[in-house]
């Protein structure tokens, strides 16, 4: 009788909810696990850039033993100044997107918070009704009993 309670339409809701949430929990895993690949991208981006300034730092001592000319000399220093730009952007580049990476965490987190507590009230939710069910068959089955004992 319990089964019987419960509604295909029901069934269906349920298992329609039950795959947006698996489908919604598989898009922001993507999306975090995205954000991850994504800093790992530009940290090792970054890496290369100061691996390039040290390169160039350390020919830049063999390059002034060999006295460079005042306009070589120039270029160089401009050229390491531009070097140090790109590496002051790609730390705000790596800075902003670890940013987005933790709110991201969080909100995967919250996410998943609010999904257990749904889940919970489900559960009780479902609970309750089977109770208020079996109520309402124990009260047909005490009123079937008495008007099998009164004769009805």
């Amino acid at each position: 009788m319990i089964a019987a309670a419960i509604s295909d339409e029901e069934i269906k809701a349920d298992q329609q909810n039950s795959r947006y949430c698996i489908a919604k929990r598989a898009v922001g895993n993507t999306r975090s696990w995205a954000k991850t690949k994504k800093s790992q991208v530009e940290q090792k981006k970054l890496k290369d850039l100061f691996r390039y300034l040290d390169e160039y730092i350390g020919q830049y001592s063999i390059i002034v033993s060999k006295s460079l000319r005042g306009k070589q000399f120039v270029e160089y220093q401009a050229f390491l100044e531009k070097l140090n730009e790109a590496i002051k952007q790609q730390e705000q580049v790596v800075e902003l997107i670890n940013r987005e990476l933790i709110q991201s965490k969080a909100e995967w987190a919250n996410a998943r918070i609010k999904k257990g507590s749904y889940k919970k009230l489900m559960e009780k939710t479902a609970a309750q009704e089977l109770r208020e069910l079996a109520k309402r068959e124990q009260t047909e089955i005490d009123e079937l009993s008495n008007r099998k004992d009164r004769g009805i």
